[in-house]
């Protein structure tokens, strides 16, 4: 990175990709176009994989089946600064391949583990279940296994960290 006074430590990225709700996938489609699709998702650091769920078929099925190489954006801070001409900003971007979640038990956990978080404390996990198994026929759960990410902070937020040695 060409500012690295502004990369994000390991661990403050893991606090972003855990805390996320929603990110952006991009995929190369065709004749080189970019396709970026915003999604919610399910970051498993044990895994460190990131998970979503959707239809089966589709653009970003389709180009996810012919190129898995992907890389996946959260944004965790967005603030626009007019005062500095500036954005007090704050992401992660993952880089890793995509693949369709075929064996029985990851899809079942991790469609549990994304739906849980989203509808913690207003279903049960005998409700989840149940929607799982109305939705199953067609809704495909998506991996992507991380190969590396790397995250990045305005320089302002950099700067308001540092003690005042004044």
């Amino acid at each position: 990175m060409r500012r690295f006074k502004q990369l994000l430590s390991k661990e403050d990225c893991l606090e972003i990709l855990e805390r996320g709700t929603h990110g952006v996938m991009a995929i190369m489609a065709d004749d080189d176009f970019p396709y970026a699709v915003p999604i919610n998702y399910y970051y498993n650091e044990e895994l460190n994989r990131i998970y979503f769920h959707g239809a089966n078929k589709g653009m970003r099925w389709d180009y996810m089946m012919e190129r898995p190489k992907v890389s996946f954006c959260v944004v965790d801070m967005d603030q626009n600064d007019p005062e500095n001409y500036s954005t007090n900003f704050r992401s992660v971007i993952c880089y890793g391949t995509a693949r369709v979640v075929d064996e029985e038990d990851e899809y079942y956990k991790a469609l549990v583990d994304l739906t849980t978080k989203f509808v913690k404390g207003v279903h049960s996990a005998e409700e989840i279940v149940k929607q799982i198994d109305i939705e199953r026929a067609q809704c495909g759960v998506t991996a992507i296994d991380i190969e590396f990410f790397t995250g990045k902070e305005a320089i302002e937020l950099v700067q308001a960290k540092k003690p005042d040695l004044g």
